[in-house]
C-alpha cells in the first residue's frame, strides 16, 4: 500500500519540490521502494515508481519507453542510483564552494568593524552543516572583539575540538586567558606555534606576555623570530613594548 502511495505522489509531483536537497533524499527513497519490490517480485509497482522518478529526475527517454522487462528495471534503477549519487555529490561541493564565499564575506566584514554581519555570516557556514574549525574560530574572534570572553572561549574551543592544530583558535584561547592566567595564556600560544610555526601573531603574544612579566629575554627571543617572518608592524609593536616594559 506505502508503495503505491509513494508512485501516486511521485507521478503527481506532490512528494517533490523545489528544494534539491528535499528531492534527493525522495529519489533515494523511490529507489530503494523499488528495488525491494523487484526483490519480492512486485515489478507492476515498482514499474510505476521507477516510471515516476525517471520523470522527476529528468530521464524521459526510458520513462517514455515501452513495456520495462526486470532487468531493464534493474538498469534503470542503476541509472537513477548513478543519478542521486552526481546530484549529492554536485549538491555536497556546492555547498563546500557556498561555504568558501561566506568565509571570506564574513572575514571581510571583520576587518571592516561589521561584527554582527561577521557573526551571521560565519554562523551561517555552521548552519548549513559545515563542521568548519575556521568558522568557529572567525565566531571565537567576533565575540573576543565584543568584550565576551566566555562566548569566545566556547567558539574557540569548538574549533580545537574540530581541528587540535588550528593556529589561530589556539592563539585565540591564549588571548581569552591573558588577563586571568598568564601561565595558561603562554601554553596556548606555544601550542599555536607548535601548530604553525609561521605565525607571526602567536610570537607577538608570546613575546608580550614575557615582556610584561619583566622576562627581556624571552621577549627579546620572540622579537628575533618575527623579525624573521618579516611582519614589520608586530615587530615595531613587540619591539616598543620590550622597551617600556623593561627599561
Amino acid at each position: 500500500m506505502i508503495f503505491t502511495l509513494i508512485a501516486i505522489l511521485a507521478d503527481k509531483g506532490i512528494v517533490f519540490g523545489y528544494d534539491p536537497y528535499f528531492n534527493l533524499k525522495m529519489l533515494d527513497l523511490l529507489i530503494r521502494s523499488s528495488t525491494i519490490l523487484l526483490l519480492i517480485d512486485r515489478g507492476y509497482q515498482a514499474r510505476a515508481i521507477i516510471k515516476s522518478a525517471l520523470n522527476i529526475a529528468g530521464i524521459n527517454n526510458l520513462a517514455k519507453g515501452g513495456k520495462m522487462k526486470k532487468m531493464g528495471l534493474f538498469l534503470a534503477l542503476a541509472i537513477l542510483s548513478l543519478s542521486v549519487s552526481l546530484n549529492g555529490y554536485c549538491a555536497k561541493e556546492g555547498n563546500v564552494s557556498e561555504s568558501k564565499v561566506l568565509f571570506q564575506s564574513a572575514s571581510d566584514s571583520f576587518r571592516k568593524g561589521d561584527i554582527p554581519a561577521a557573526i551571521k555570516q560565519y554562523s551561517k557556514i555552521i548552519a548549513n552543516g559545515s563542521e568548519n574549525a575556521d568558522a568557529y574560530g572567525g565566531l571565537g574572534n567576533c565575540y573576543y572583539s565584543k568584550g565576551d570572553v566566555s562566548k569566545a572561549l566556547e567558539y574557540f574551543n569548538k574549533a580545537v575540538a574540530l581541528d587540535s592544530k588550528n593556529s589561530f583558535a589556539l592563539s585565540g584561547l591564549g588571548n581569552c586567558y591573558l588577563q586571568t592566567d598568564s601561565g595558561k595564556s603562554k601554553e596556548y600560544y606555544k601550542k599555536a606555534i607548535a601548530a604553525n610555526d609561521k605565525d607571526p601573531w602567536a610570537y607577538f603574544h608570546l613575546g608580550s606576555v614575557y615582556s610584561r612579566e619583566k622576562n627581556k629575554d624571552g621577549a627579546l627571543q620572540q622579537l628575533k623570530i618575527l623579525t624573521t617572518l618579516g611582519n614589520k608592524d608586530l615587530e615595531s609593536q613587540l619591539r616598543k613594548q620590550i622597551t617600556l616594559d623593561n627599561p
